[in-house]
């Protein structure tokens, strides 16, 4: 990220505006802070396939004069990874929509095509602004705060389900204890 950052510092000028599609990576809003940039948030339209760009948003935000963008390709998984890796991402993709669905049928969730962590809407659950840390807090699950990847992620936690399967089926079964859907105390912190 730092070399985005870098391009857009000397691309750009202090005081110019910068479009972060959101959610979106914490370190661009600090690096665009640090080399004096205004960030101009511009939500992902929210579908039924999950999240794309908002074309329309896009060109009113450089309409009304941002200079730069930054851009990201987490979404995808690196070809590099080896297909037992691919495999064993696939079927925690699948094991935790499903666990979401029987668990916390109130948390939207569109599983990524690709990569290895999920943007889960907890707005429903009533948890406030920051579910991660009602998460962490009451059912000792490490989670990533929406709040962090801008804005529009209020309400929002990301989940990285890049580890064995038991994890993040615990991970839900806890954060369904906190939203006071699950049957289960916790008894030791899981982190994601």
């Amino acid at each position: 990220m730092s070399g985005i950052v870098e391009i857009l510092r000397i691309i750009t000028e202090p005081g110019d505006r910068v479009v972060v599609n959101t959610p979106g990576h914490p370190p661009f809003f600090s690096g665009l802070e640090r080399i004096r940039r205004r960030v101009v948030t511009s939500p992902l339209a929210h579908g039924p396939g999950g999240h794309r760009l908002d074309l329309n948003r896009l060109e009113h935000d450089f309409a009304s004069g941002a200079r730069g963008r930054t851009c990201c390709a987490t979404r995808t998984t690196p070809p590099a990874w080896s297909s037992p890796a691919r495999t064993a991402l696939d079927g925690n993709r699948r094991l935790l929509a499903d666990r979401l669905a029987g668990l916390l049928p109130g948390v939207g969730h569109h599983p990524p095509q690709g990569g290895c962590v999920a943007w889960l809407d907890c707005r429903s659950l009533g948890l406030g602004d920051d579910p991660a840390q009602a998460f962490l807090d009451e059912g000792r699950v490490g989670l990533s705060s929406g709040p962090r990847f801008g804005p529009d992620g209020r309400g929002f936690v990301r989940l990285n389900f890049a580890t064995s399967p038991d994890r993040p089926a615990e991970a839900v079964e806890r954060m369904a204890a906190v939203a006071g859907q699950g049957r289960t105390a916790p008894s030791s912190r899981v982190r994601q």
